[in-house]
């Protein structure tokens, strides 16, 4: 039964793989990962192309990052977020510290008054997010972080 399943979910994946492989061979992007799931856990990993292509060509892997930056906002995060205000559990105008008291940003102001709608407006009066391992992709995220905190710490100063 497994070899049968395993065997369908391959049949799948290859059918849901070739538009992306097709895209790859046409040039229309660089490169790309796709990954399937089945309801029993087994799962189908591939990556093809390039990751970059500037300064220096790097392939792409299964172990690409990928800065999705707001698109998990508006994707996932959103509608959950949306369900939730129109089931009554959140309400999107009261501040975020009602759900999350233990709430800090730079500024404390803008924690103690911000809503779950300027955050998801982008209204909250919070600078962009840095971008030090987008523009630096062969840092780890460690790396990333510390030199993101270095930055914010020069900042304050």
């Amino acid at each position: 039964m497994t070899s049968v399943l395993s065997a369908d979910l391959q049949q799948l994946f290859d059918r849901a793989f070739a538009p992306l492989e097709a895209a790859v061979a046409a040039k229309r992007i660089p490169g790309g990962v796709l990954g399937i799931v089945d309801s029993n856990g087994h799962r189908i990993v591939r990556a093809i192309g390039s990751a970059q292509l500037v300064p220096k060509q790097r392939p792409m892997t299964v172990e690409t990052w990928f800065d999705l930056a707001s698109l998990t906002k508006v994707i996932f995060t959103t509608p959950r977020i949306l369900a939730l205000a129109e089931d009554g559990v959140i309400d999107l105008d009261v501040p975020v510290r009602t759900y999350v008291p233990e709430l800090r940003l730079p500024d404390p102001v803008i924690a103690e008054r911000v809503t779950i709608r300027d955050l998801l407006s982008h209204r909250s009066g919070l600078d962009r997010h840095d971008h030090a391992w987008i523009l630096n992709p062969s840092w780890s995220r460690e790396a990333s972080s510390r030199a993101s905190s270095s930055a914010a710490t020069r900042s304050r100063c």
